[in-house]
């Protein structure tokens, strides 16, 4: 009985002590209101390689001046940019309405640009795949650009410039387009192959969320199942369906 009760009374002051004890061992490292000391106290990771001096010329991995293997520490910035502002995947509404989109504020308003950057380097994190979709910037029609999404990307490269974070401006494409299962290119370039947007999922041409029931349970990476639809193989031609371009600043 006597070691029941030097167990229990051991188990009682331990409880106690990790009660005081173990709140002080949460992570300091993080921007006001998220932590308990400010950016600039916060535990930093070494610089950015600079864009001149990182090199992709010597094999799969990119390396710094001295030939040595460069890691990227950083997060994608972000999925939201895939779609206009104040819509998603499941959204019908103003679906057809292609030209009067706008993406400016994808992936965050730029007043708020700060306190994520911010909160990135705390966390020692020096680096984002900024995505860009060519719809973003050219949905209007060709050769008719969006200088005010232009102008706030410009912005929002800048701002993370201000805190040490480099970009890799990704423009992005996933099957095509919203209109064909996916998202990235602007919808007259479905026209100018001839293809008519609003009929594209009632043919069976295209599969778009849009159009199908949240109840609908599909595999995962079910979107890459689009690129074998007519829409996509047609608009797609011989390029390959998930190509990017990279733009590192």
């Amino acid at each position: 009985m006597s070691g029941c009760v030097v167990t229990a009374t051991l188990l009682s002051v331990t409880s106690s002590v990790a009660l005081v004890w173990l709140p002080t061992l949460q992570p300091h490292f993080a921007t006001e209101g998220y932590g308990t000391w400010g950016c600039d106290d916060a535990l930093l990771a070494p610089p950015q390689v600079n864009r001149h001096e990182l090199r992709a010329d010597q094999g799969a991995w990119f390396r710094d001046a001295q030939g040595r293997r460069v890691l990227l520490r950083g997060v994608n910035v972000s999925g939201s940019s895939k779609f206009q502002v104040d819509s998603a995947t499941h959204v019908t509404e103003g679906f057809y309405e292609t030209a009067s989109v706008s993406f400016v504020d994808r992936p965050f308003p730029l007043a708020d640009a700060d306190e994520h950057f911010a909160r990135l380097r705390a966390w020692g994190l020096t680096f984002v795949r900024l995505l860009v979709t060519w719809e973003a910037v050219e949905h209007e029609g060709p050769g008719q650009y969006d200088e005010a999404y232009l102008d706030y990307l410009v912005a929002v490269v800048r701002k993370a410039r201000g805190h040490g974070i480099a970009c890799l401006v990704d423009p992005h494409q996933d099957v095509w387009s919203r209109w064909t299962g996916g998202d990235g290119a602007p919808a007259w370039t479905l026209d100018v192959v001839g293809l008519d947007i609003r009929t594209l999922h009632a043919s069976g041409a295209a599969f778009t969320q849009q159009y199908v029931s949240t109840d609908v349970r599909f595999p995962r990476q079910f979107v890459y199942m689009h690129i074998h639809v007519y829409a996509c193989i047609c608009v797609c031609g011989c390029m390959c369906v998930h190509m990017h371009i990279y733009v590192y600043v």
